[in-house]
């Protein structure tokens, strides 16, 4: 299923109610948010129908004729569960079921302030909004940003643990339909949600559509693309985790792994985080289903008596979920790569929320190639990707090479060029290893740094 947003900039105009019926037919969005509509709300009724949108709630535009200004319109089909929960000239917030059976979660649409002295009040509203509750789901749609407010609008999402989610085609959404140096355009739309609605709907994409008779792109929202060509059938990649050393035992098992590997380095690295990532299994295994695990044992626990055998054990489970807790906060700190926030914050969420973000972000759907042809299968799109490099990183079978050289000032000298042809020492290869950042993306073979700088003793 899907939901549409578009700042229309006024239904009276002809041109744009055109392009809204073929917006809704091409796109058949299940719910629609349209802001600055300048319609009052008995004359929404006129899209009641259109398309299978049965259902129509406006909130009514201020001023008469060519004055009136504002608001909003939320339109949305006959098998659409929705449920009007307050509104304004600024926003309408509702609670949705897109689909037959699916929990109800929280949507709310907004039409950011437009004069200069109030644009800050669109992240008063969306604070205030906030402070109603029910932002475990919650998403948040329309123009909503100011590029002059960008980091008010970035402290505001960061407080309230909501996550931009990003979009597919045109970088800008608005500009001002000037020609030249005077052409101005901004990021104004988007759409913004909760850790969980995002986990609930992990596979959501945000699609800026073609601007048309406004100077607002509509924004498409898809909550789950086409999984039939989607394989997701690739072998797993085994990378080193930091959380590892925490465990007491874990130099001993690298210098075990590490010595029964040939003598082959590639290899022998390899060999060494296959063999760590299968100890893993046992001793890590999936850590957030053993935390719920030992919670619903301490449950148990806590409700039996308060003999000695008993307290006992739970304080041995307590413990077994803090070194849990701590070696979580690990993994998702070391997935998020933001390297300025380490283990002592203690703030699981944030790192949580920081590689979510990344994971969203870095997922390729859609690609195209030199002619402009559009993909969506994975075996396409990693032969576009791949052609793409063999195509850039392949000769042209140049001539006259050594004319060319010829002309390149500060080239290196005999001198330079011997130092340079010389064997690394031993000293240089560990200062080099020390200075590596020890949390900075690790190679093909999954190691970071900080493996080689803590266990060179036995890898060096």
């Amino acid at each position: 299923m899907s939901c549409l947003a578009w700042n229309c900039r006024g239904l009276g105009n002809l041109r744009t109610v055109r392009a809204l019926k073929k917006l809704l037919f091409d796109k058949d969005p299940g719910c629609v948010f349209l802001s600055e509509t300048r319609k009052k709300d008995s004359e929404m009724n006129y899209f009641r129908n259109m398309h299978g949108y049965t259902n129509v709630f406006a909130v009514s535009c201020i001023g008469e004729g060519r004055r009136r200004a504002g608001v909003q319109a939320l339109l949305w089909k006959h098998d659409i569960e929705v449920d009007i929960k307050s509104f304004s000239k600024n926003h309408i917030d509702f609670f949705i079921s897109l689909e037959e059976g699916e929990e109800k979660w929280r949507c709310t649409g907004v039409y950011g302030y437009s004069d200069t002295q109030s644009k800050h009040k669109t992240c008063e509203l969306i604070e205030q909004l906030a402070g109603m509750g029910n932002t475990d789901k919650w998403m948040l749609m329309g123009d909503v940003a100011e590029f002059n407010l960008i980091s008010l609008f970035k402290d505001t999402l960061q407080n309230l643990n909501l996550v931009d989610l990003g979009f597919k085609g045109e970088n800008f959404t608005w500009h001002n339909n000037q020609n030249g140096v005077k052409n101005i355009k901004e990021r104004l739309d988007r759409m913004v949600a909760s850790q969980n609605w995002l986990f609930s709907y992990p596979n959501a994409t945000i699609t800026h559509l073609t601007r048309h008779t406004s100077d607002h792109m509509p924004l498409l929202l898809r909550l789950a693309p086409r999984k039939s060509k989607m394989k997701h059938n690739k072998k797993k990649i085994i990378r080193f985790e930091e959380c590892w050393f925490r465990d007491e035992n874990f130099k001993e098992l690298v210098v075990k792994a590490w010595e029964n590997q040939d003598t082959n380095l590639n290899r022998k690295i390899t060999g060494c985080v296959e063999a760590l990532a299968r100890w893993e299994d046992d001793r890590f295994g999936e850590v957030p289903k053993k935390i719920r695990s030992i919670q619903k044992k301490l449950d148990d626990l806590n409700r039996k008596s308060t003999l000695e055998d008993v307290v006992t054990e739970i304080r041995r489970q307590e413990a077994r979920l803090d070194d849990l807790l701590e070696s979580e906060e690990m993994w998702w700190a070391q997935h998020s790569r933001a390297s300025w926030l380490r283990h002592c914050d203690k703030n699981t969420k944030f790192f949580h929320q920081k590689a979510s973000q990344r994971k969203h972000r870095n997922w390729v759907d859609t690609i195209c190639d030199e002619h402009g042809e559009c993909f969506t299968d994975e075996d396409d799109i990693a032969r576009v990707l791949t052609n793409f490099f063999q195509t850039l990183f392949m000769t042209s079978n140049p001539e006259r090479i050594a004319e060319a050289v010829e002309v390149v000032r500060n080239r290196p000298s005999r001198d330079m060029c011997g130092i340079l042809d010389e064997k690394f020492t031993e000293d240089e290869v560990v200062t080099a290893v020390r200075n590596l950042k020890p949390h900075a993306a690790p190679g093909p073979d999954g190691i970071p740094a900080i493996f080689f700088q803590q266990f060179w003793s036995i890898v060096g």
